[in-house]
């Protein structure tokens, strides 16, 4: 039996999400397989230290051509990021070239291995949709699916304070506050987070624009304003200083009430030191892989945030759209329901109730709906159904 072709994977990232967990159960998995690999890594990226990727060699390389070199002939290359064109033509003339799509395609913006890899791997349904609906040849039908990994080598009783902001080293000012941030650490750990009286809402995610965070919060912060024994804290590295200023403004009506505590080695204290986790958009945040590893850790209920916009013609006005709901598993078929929703500034909706699950894929929700304050008709029973189908395309 001819042995088999060593898979080399490509994982070039700067800091730590969810294509870098992915890639360390990856390694296993290929091993657990009877596959020869090694992973290429940024050799200044330090935390990959943190995770387990089961005794496969790590080889640092400076930069993406020196990845090429790292490569025999007949060796696959299995990309997980980013990559220049050049890069991977010289990768397509060792041998083949497989690429795992961890984001799914919604403009014109992609990254080049999408168009130039032999074959496709997409980590959902959804992005498998996605990269065919936009003409990517050779996707595979079944996706490659990841877990909700929360184990680290590195593992800490309690989060400390951590690097707030990615930056952007080829602008001055950033790369003057990467060497001050630097300065800093090398000086010792940072404050030590300690959970504070009354109910606190969480953030443990990359900050990254495509999550809209600051939109979220423009509309929740002057709500949380209200509730006084209600805190926000915020886990998770900026992806460059404008991310990190514009979430800041967004929650700044809060003050003190929340805090930053930016990137984490170890993620399970950070999802234990917390009531509710707020996500941002869901196919952002590595199709729910935070709220996979929330529950992982045992936060029992699940927060929902939800932001729309719409335009009201006949008012000329556009009116934002904001939900905000809590769910309490009870049993297998039932579930407790809370939720406050509205649109713009105007005093919310209330919502109790419960939701049964009759079979699989068909729910019924029945809760009682009230505005505070207002007439007799914003006071109602809601009857809702549920349907999920299954595929309507291959």
């Amino acid at each position: 039996m001819a042995a088999r072709p060593r898979i080399v994977q490509v994982n070039l990232a700067p800091t730590l999400g969810g294509a870098e967990v992915f890639t360390a159960f990856v390694s296993r998995a290929l091993v657990a397989r009877g596959w020869p690999t090694r992973v290429l890594v940024r050799a200044d990226a330090d935390f990959w230290r943190d995770l387990d990727f089961g005794g496969v060699e790590q080889l640092r390389v400076p930069d993406a051509t020196s990845a090429v070199a790292a490569l025999e002939a007949g060796d696959i290359a299995l990309i997980h990021g980013s990559l220049p064109a050049p890069v991977l033509a010289k990768l397509g003339s060792r041998g083949p070239v497989v690429g795992i799509a961890h984001q799914a395609i919604y403009d014109s913006s992609r990254p080049a291995y999408y168009g130039t890899a032999d074959v496709m791997f997409g980590v959902s349904r959804h992005v498998v949709a996605t990269l065919r609906a936009n003409g990517v040849a050779s996707v595979q039908d079944e996706p490659l699916f990841g877990i909700g990994e929360i184990n680290r080598l590195h593992s800490a009783a309690a989060p400390v304070r951590g690097p707030l902001c990615e930056w952007d080293e080829r602008k001055p000012f950033e790369r003057l506050l990467a060497a001050a941030q630097r300065a800093f650490r090398s000086g010792g750990t940072g404050p030590t987070y300690t959970k504070r009286p009354g109910l606190t809402l969480g953030i443990v995610s990359r900050i990254a624009r495509a999550k809209q965070f600051p939109a979220l919060f423009d509309v929740l912060a002057p709500i949380i304003v209200a509730q006084p024994h209600v805190n926000v804290e915020i886990f998770g590295i900026a992806v460059g200083l404008k991310q990190l200023k514009a979430l800041r403004r967004a929650v700044s009506p809060l003050g003190s009430r929340v805090r930053f505590w930016g990137h984490q080695r170890d993620v399970a204290p950070a999802y234990r030191g917390i009531d509710y986790l707020v996500t941002g958009l869901p196919d952002r945040e590595a199709l729910g892989l935070n709220v996979i590893e929330s529950c992982l850790c045992g936060t029992p209920v699940l927060f929902h945030a939800n932001l729309g916009r719409t335009r009201d013609a006949e008012a000329r006005r556009d009116l934002t759209l904001w939900g905000i709901a809590v769910e309490g598993q009870v049993t297998d078929h039932v579930a407790l329901l809370a939720e406050a929703f509205g649109e713009n500034s105007a005093a919310p909706f209330l919502r109790a109730g419960a939701r049964w699950t009759v079979t699989r894929g068909l729910d019924l929700d029945l809760s009682w709906v009230v505005r505070p304050g207002g007439t007799r008709e914003e006071r109602f029973v809601s009857l809702g159904v549920t349907w999920q189908t299954g595929a309507l395309a291959p």
